[in-house]
């Protein structure tokens, strides 16, 4: 799925269960799934994975993610 970089969050806290949560939210834009128009959503990336190198990410580029079977990020490209 092709989406551009609205905003870049970084993310860095500990949730109820007492885990530390730490990682990047990528605010994209990219066409809807079975509707009209464009679709706003947030992908989170853990700092603990190495799928893709989060410095070539700038607001404004244009990203293809690949999702794994269970509906995370397996992997992104920077286009």
């Amino acid at each position: 799925m092709k989406a551009k970089v609205l905003g870049i969050k970084k993310v860095d806290y500990t949730n109820k269960a007492g885990k530390h949560v730490l990682g990047t939210s990528l605010h994209t834009v990219h066409d809807g799934r079975d509707m009209e128009g464009q679709m706003v959503e947030s992908i989170y990336i853990s700092s603990n994975t190495d799928i893709a190198d989060l410095s070539k990410v700038k607001i404004g580029c244009m990203i293809d993610i690949e999702y794994n079977r269970y509906g995370s990020v397996e992997n992104f490209v920077v286009l």
